[in-house]
């Protein structure tokens, strides 16, 4: 057997114990690009239809049946793609939350975080501001902001 370099493992690789009558660990990898637009679809279509089917009724009950049955009519496609030799029934419910948030910590929280930063350089460029990186702070500014005068809030609330 050839000898593993564990320096170029994907850090990104989690550990998880899976099973319902007994315990093993499995290996939950990352999505490919590929891979993450394929749920991305599958999560817009399910959005779309919950959409079309609430006709408005966005109440507890018909969020949490909207997502249970888009989870329940992919989990084994998602298991296939962070996964392998996993089968659904080796997966208990709260297994598969752990799971899905691997997958979302893995995949799309620090996405999240980067998108929203690369967001707010664009709009800097565009605003021609300067970004914050180059903007350095000014110390021993002084403030001509009073503290003498209680706020309006403050007055009312002794008025009354």
């Amino acid at each position: 057997m050839p000898e593993i370099d564990e320096s170029r493992l994907n850090p990104q690789i989690r550990k998880l114990e899976v099973g319902t009558r007994s315990l093993r660990e499995i290996e939950v990898y990352p999505l490919s690009l590929a891979d993450e637009i394929k749920l991305s679809k599958i999560i817009g279509d399910g959005l779309i239809s919950f959409y079309e089917s609430s006709k408005g009724d966005v109440s507890n009950e018909t969020t949490v049946n909207f997502i249970l049955e888009v989870i329940i009519n992919n989990l084994g496609d998602v298991l296939e793609m962070v996964t392998e030799d996993v089968e659904l029934s080796e997966v208990s419910n709260d297994q598969a939350l752990d799971i899905a948030e691997i997958i979302y910590e893995v995949n799309f929280e620090t996405v999240t975080i980067k998108v929203k930063g690369l967001f707010e350089k664009i709009q800097d460029l565009k605003s021609g501001r300067p970004s914050q990186s180059s903007v350095k702070s000014t110390q021993g500014t002084d403030s001509n902001t009073s503290t003498k005068r209680a706020s309006l809030k403050e007055e009312l609330q002794e008025g009354s």
